[in-house]
């Protein structure tokens, strides 16, 4: 069973990285030929050791391929019909979740106040369009008023969408209200489909979006409040809103509330950034994120309560009842994560205790293998796409390496057996760790050694006993002293993080892979060596054969020049490398509070190169989709030289850009060729005070505009007219700019647009692309369409530039 469940799993998880998805009659096929492979088999002279395997392998990708190709398409279809997408539609149905709040900085106009946004899952009953302008009700507010319901172009659109209200700070109204849990809206809206950033690193918000079941996202226009409901899961998400408010009454000012939040109902927005730093540093961001560990914990608080009730009762039956304790620890298990809000790690780590306590009712403990990979395929059945998910390999991988370490574990229980376990378990961990997080803290062992345990014994059981304090009267009297408890564990375990001398070990990205082979067949040979000595011979043998395999993969060719735009929405951020050296043009838009395009896509694109210094910083002007996030990239990066065409609106010091400043960098000729250096700021517009950057190197050009408009164009085609290889379009194709005579005078071969997909602004502009098209007919890019950009030149100065949604393509995309 275990080898049929094993490649199962597999399957499943290759077929989600394909670039599209086979249609039905192909994964059929497939799957016949591995059954005629499967009788081919039977009918052969193989030992029935071996029958036994081959059959159970066949059989399951057989039935795998199918399976995943169904899976993959229910995603694909419950998305938003392309043809509702930026229409008006009336929506009815139910908020859900917990509603989240922050200042968005991504629809503000010069000179207004930012706007606050309220962000919430809502659940759709009925939809449709608005047919007619100014029309605001919904279909059951005509039929409760007695009127004849309109004819409203009823839409199929049943299920989860995430939408935003925005609202001025001063003029909240009932929105705070109407948001709760449980409240029937009536709400007109323009939704899209699912839809992310797609670069090198980073996160995979369109992936993410799918695999927590939402249709569509989307803001709101108008609404109002029709009723409430109650249910079961509604219930969970009220309670977490009346607890978040509770423990932030409790425990206000203080320096443990967002941790205590972020183990009591998932909730980590008030976890701050230094401490997020802390926990990167120590290697133990797992204790405060609820998953695998604290529902763990939570099921087996469950199973002891439920073992002491079975053996009480058992004095009076004289018969022990293994049910109550199993039943208690996945009733435990299910209320914790419902109070962590069924996110997807706790799903999987829910998914995780059930079989375990399945296998404790049918007896089968000595199985740990066959549960393990039993729990796999079903968190793949329930989430397709969560093979792609660090949490996903990390919490296997954890859950490997315990029991490839448990028959060491076994012999005895001391605190040195511990820490040798513990020290194998880092071991075993570091593989993954380097392949998903790019990172492994040297300190992990120790603070993990010491954390662990505390956290486990102390924390969570106090904050999970508030929590029942706080919603059930009768513990009610307990909740000062574990609240108490809770608070002064973690002001100690922040104490303790803050002490330790950081430095921090770095391990190269996967992007390194080529590059740094002999450090991956270390790290392999260190698994194999440590984790797993009572593995059978033969495959240790494997693995150390495939671990020598790595070194002799062949290095990729590494480009002379390379010049990436990345993906960042609505604004521009570009990476410019040459050799080891790395300059930075414009950093990018911050969408709210919570996210910049600085601190989620280019810093870890950088970290994946394995950047440790900005050699250049060049920020076109102060615009906020070309600005964000200078004070946390002066953190994580050395920065060199630092240059604008507005230094005065940076948080941070730099030099104003002025035609004629240029420099040598390792070959490439650097320079930048306006503004002029006597131009008074007043005379032109911000976008006007853009630095213009000229790339040379061999006969190839390259030209960065920032936001520059037709006046600033004119001039510079007189005096630098010559075709350009690549040019980075002006101020994201506005109708502004790209003017005739700025086109033919640098002739581009390739013309990249940075811009957002369906943006209000209608960048770039048909006519711009029309303009384009008519008079050189270019290869246009569009990083809304195509991703971030990567153009390359290799040494002879041949120039390839590829898509990252194509050259990385999964079949969501």
């Amino acid at each position: 069973m275990k080898p049929f469940l094993a490649t199962f799993a597999t399957a499943l998880i290759l077929v989600s990285y394909l670039p599209f998805l086979p249609d039905a009659i192909t994964a059929l096929g497939a799957s016949g030929l591995l059954l005629l492979l499967l009788a081919f088999a039977l009918r052969s002279h193989l030992n029935p050791r071996a029958c036994s395997l081959v059959t159970a392998m066949l059989s399951a990708a057989a039935l795998a391929l199918p399976t995943a190709m169904w899976l993959g398409n229910q995603l694909l279809q419950r998305q938003l019909d392309g043809e509702l997408e930026g229409q008006w539609l009336w929506l009815e149905g139910v908020v859900t979740g917990m509603p989240e709040s922050d200042t968005s900085t991504g629809l503000v106009a010069k000179g207004e106040v930012p706007l606050q946004r309220r962000q919430f899952d809502f659940r759709v009953r009925s939809a449709g369009r608005v047919t007619t302008e100014g029309d605001q009700s919904c279909p059951s507010e005509q039929t409760n008023l007695g009127q004849e319901p309109l004819n409203r172009a009823v839409v199929d659109l049943h299920g989860k969408t995430r939408l935003s209200w925005y609202v001025a700070p001063s003029e909240p109204g009932p929105i705070e209200e109407w948001l709760s849990p449980g409240s029937v809206l009536c709400l007109v809206v323009k939704l899209r489909r699912p839809r992310g950033l797609v670069n090198p690193a980073g996160f995979d918000y369109q992936r993410y979006l799918l695999s927590a079941g939402y249709r569509a996202v989307g803001y709101v226009k108008v609404g109002h409040k029709l009723g409430e409901i109650t249910s079961l899961p509604i219930w969970f998400d009220r309670q977490r809103v009346k607890q978040s408010g509770y423990f932030r009454m409790r425990l206000a000012n203080e320096a443990s509330l967002g941790a205590v939040l972020a183990l009591a109902i998932g909730d980590r927005s008030l976890i701050t950034e230094p401490q997020w730093q802390l926990l990167r540093q120590s290697g133990t961001m797992h204790l405060l994120v609820v998953s695998g560990l604290h529902i763990s914990l939570a099921a087996g608080f469950g199973f002891l309560i439920g073992g002491l009730l079975a053996r009480g009762l058992s004095l009076r039956s004289q018969r022990f009842n293994p049910w109550l304790p199993a039943l208690l620890s996945m009733l435990f298990a299910c209320l914790y994560a419902g109070l962590a809000g069924f996110t997807l790690p706790t799903q999987r780590a829910m998914v995780m205790a059930l079989v375990a306590n399945l296998f404790w009712l049918l007896g089968w403990q000595r199985q740990p293998w066959l549960g393990f990979w039993l729990a796999m395929v079903l968190v793949l059945l329930i989430d397709p796409l969560a093979g792609h998910g660090a949490g996903f390999w990390l919490s296997f991988a954890v859950v490997g390496v315990i029991l490839a370490v448990q028959p060491i574990a076994q012999h005895s229980a001391s605190w040195l057996a511990i820490s040798r376990v513990q020290w194998k378990i880092f071991i075993g961990m570091l593989l993954p760790l380097a392949l998903t997080t790019g990172s492994v803290s040297i300190w992990a062992p120790l603070v993990n050694l010491l954390a662990v345990p505390f956290i486990s014994l102390v924390t969570v059981p106090a904050v999970l006993l508030t929590l029942a304090g706080a919603m059930i009267d009768l513990l009610q009297p307990l909740t000062d002293a574990t609240l108490t408890i809770a608070h002064w564990s973690l002001d100690l375990f922040w104490w303790v993080l803050a002490l330790l001398p950081y430095t921090a070990g770095e391990a190269p990205a996967v992007a390194t892979l080529t590059i740094t082979a002999g450090l991956w067949a270390l790290l392999l040979l260190a698994t194999v060596g440590l984790v797993a000595p009572a593995m059978p011979l033969t495959l240790r043998a494997l693995l150390v054969g495939a671990s020598a395999l790595v070194l002799l993969v062949p290095r990729s060719p590494k480009a002379a020049v390379e010049v990436t735009v990345l993906d960042v929405g609505q604004g521009l951020a570009t990476v410019v490398r040459v050799g080891e050296s790395t300059l930075v043009y414009d950093t990018g838009p911050s969408f709210s509070d919570h996210f910049e395009a600085a601190g989620e896509v280019l810093t870890p694109y950088l970290k994946a190169l394995g950047v440790e210094t900005i050699d250049t910083l060049i920020i076109s002007h102060g615009d906020s989709d070309h600005a964000s996030g200078l004070a946390g990239l002066s953190k994580s990066f050395s920065i060199g030289a630092v240059y604008s065409g507005q230094p005065g609106r940076l948080p941070i010091p730099a030099e104003p850009c002025h035609a004629g400043v240029g420099w040598q960098w390792q070959g490439v000729s650097a320079e930048f060729i306006w503004p002029e250096e006597n131009t008074p700021a007043m005379a032109v517009s911000a976008n006007d005070q853009s630095c213009v950057l000229l790339l040379s190197w061999q006969d190839q050009r390259v030209l960065f505009t920032g936001d520059i408009s037709k006046a600033v164009e004119w001039p510079l085609s007189e005096h630098f007219a010559r075709p350009v290889q690549l040019l980075v379009a002006p101020h994201h194709g506005s109708k502004t700019s790209s003017s005739y005579r700025f086109i033919q005078a640098f002739a581009p071969h390739h013309v990249i647009f940075s811009t957002g997909y369906h943006n209000g602004y209608g960048h770039p502009n048909s006519a711009v692309l029309a303009r384009y098209t008519e008079l050189i007919n270019p290869v246009i890019w569009n990083t809304a369409d195509d991703g971030a950009i990567l153009a390359q030149w290799d040494a002879s100065g041949q120039l390839t530039v590829t898509g990252w949604r194509e050259l990385h393509r999964r079949y969501w995309f």
